[in-house]
């Protein structure tokens, strides 16, 4: 292989180091992007859930709380036994009971779950002791007292990864109907509602999107490897018949 040819080989090879640098690296800002998908995909639904939850609690902190009837799923909530007419009997003999918005939001928070969206109202000074924060919670409401209003990171529950968004629950004035005796004032940290949401479903999706990269950028990066190597042929073709005919070429003189 003459000299020209040995050049050649080199430009080949660097253009085809080139080109997997750059595939590599779209196929590797592609993944990237489609996993930080997950979290911020995850995110939105989480916040829209939350936010829908909090029309409904505000809407029941108006009206100072909203009767329910009372059953083994709703009983009357013995926080609000200090309260006047937390029990009401209708005209017809219809037993009611006053839920108030913390009430209200656990029973959306079990519900919620049923849909792989868990919610937990929780406060480091919880009136009732299924309230209690755990380890991750206790750790976001501390960050929270710092002026904080949302709080959010990955955790484990049950093994299984979780994005937890942590939304600071503030002293209103309507709170204070039921936790002026814990010593809260306007504007306080009261505590949160914890939104768990499981990952494994986003990270399915995101999975089967990323194969999909992967066989793109496969199949890109062999179509040009091929193109390259024609290339490369070619010009060599190209270079043996010129040398074949400057060597058969009659010599003058």
């Amino acid at each position: 292989m003459d000299i020209n040819a040995e050049i050649i080989k080199k430009i080949f090879i660097s253009f085809a180091v080139l080109v997997t640098i750059l595939v590599g690296c779209s196929l590797g800002w592609n993944i990237r992007r489609e996993y930080k998908l997950v979290y911020e995909f995850a995110s939105v639904e989480a916040k829209a859930s939350h936010s829908r939850d909090m029309l409904y609690r505000r809407w029941a902190s108006m009206h100072g709380g909203v009767y329910v009837p009372m059953t083994e799923q709703t009983p009357a909530n013995p926080l609000l036994s200090d309260i006047p007419e937390r029990d009401i009997v209708t005209p017809s003999g219809k037993k009611l009971t006053l839920m108030n918005p913390a009430y209200m939001t656990r029973q959306i928070c079990v519900l919620g779950g049923e849909y792989g969206l868990f919610g937990h109202l929780t406060s480091l000074n919880p009136l009732r002791k299924e309230n209690k924060a755990d380890a991750w919670e206790t750790n976001a409401l501390i960050q929270a007292e710092k002026g904080l209003y949302e709080i959010r990171g990955i955790g484990q529950i049950n093994g299984q990864d979780y994005l937890r968004i942590m939304y600071v629950l503030r002293t209103e004035k309507s709170c204070l109907k039921c936790h002026s005796k814990q010593g809260y004032k306007l504007g306080d940290v009261r505590g949160g509602v914890c939104i768990s949401l499981s990952l494994d479903e986003y990270r399915s999706l995101a999975q089967a999107n990323v194969a999909g990269f992967v066989k793109v950028h496969l199949i890109l990066y062999l179509l040009l490897l091929i193109l390259l190597f024609m290339g490369y042929k070619m010009i060599l073709n190209k270079m043996e018949q010129q040398n074949s005919f400057e060597s058969n070429e009659p010599n003058i003189g």
